[in-house]
Formats: structure tokens, sequence, C-alpha cells
């Protein structure tokens, strides 16, 4: 039997951490966001969600009144999807405003 390391007992000054960082390898960045749990939007984690479009030219078509501003975020950022809350997935497709994050 070959000896490996020291046994546990002599460890008496190790250091245990409870609370380690989230490590996702190899995940999409949508899968990333996705992990995060929180509104891109509002900053709430109540039943997040994905808000998806078809295309990016969508958001652009002229001769539209001014886009709101989760179609302002989602062309800043050149994304498809936008994770976020319950509610503030409700609100876009109901057409009403959404209260952003303050940063």
């Amino acid at each position: 039997m070959v000896k490996t390391g020291e046994p546990y007992h002599e460890k008496l000054h190790a250091i245990l951490n409870d609370h380690p960082q989230p490590f996702w390898p190899n995940r999409s960045e949508l899968e990333k966001r996705l992990l995060a749990d929180a509104c891109e939007l509002c900053g709430s984690t109540d039943r997040v969600e994905v808000h998806h479009i078809r295309a990016l030219k969508d958001l652009e078509q002229k001769g539209r009144r001014e886009k709101p501003l989760w179609a302002k975020v989602m062309s800043a950022r050149k994304r498809k999807t936008l994770v976020v809350c319950w509610s503030c997935h409700r609100n876009i497709h109901a057409g009403r405003s959404v209260t952003m994050l303050q940063t």
C-alpha cells in the first residue's frame, strides 16, 4: 500500500470553504445568465424566465415609435434573449413599461 498525502487527523489547520464560488465550465453564455437566477432588468429573483425575439433586426424597424427600454438593452447587448423575472416578462408582452435596475 502506497501512502499518499497526510492523514486527515494531521490536517488541523485546513480551511474549509462552505460557500465556494460557482464554477460553470463549458457553459454557454445564456446558461451562465440563467444560472445567475436574476432578472437582467430589475434584479428580481422571482420566477426567472427568458424573453426571446426572432431576430435583432425586428427591434430596428423604421417608422416605429421609440423602442422600449428592454428592447434597447437587447440591442445594446446584441442578444436575442433577455433573462427576466415573471413580472417583467408579462409587462414586456403587455406593452407596459419595465423598471430597470439602478446601476
